[in-house]
């Protein structure tokens, strides 16, 4: 069931902005060229973004944590 949507974000791995401190985010514009290529129904490309902004925010969490557990 998840298996499209976690290929968009697999396939979304080049699009990350990098800044001093690490990845700060995806750009959407390189996402949303993902989500294209996968689906050609506009109301699942929306939702696909969502879905992919809701995994940026685990991953930066997450990228976040482990950052302090290695102070």
């Amino acid at each position: 069931e998840h298996a499209p949507m976690w290929a968009v974000f697999m396939r979304s791995g080049t699009q990350w902005r990098s800044g001093p401190g690490g990845r700060e985010g995806l750009d959407y514009a390189g996402v949303e060229r993902v989500v294209r290529t996968v689906s050609m129904r506009p109301r699942l490309r929306r939702q696909w973004l969502g879905l992919v902004q809701i995994m940026e925010a685990a991953a930066l969490e997450e990228w976040a944590n482990k950052a302090l557990r290695e102070q």
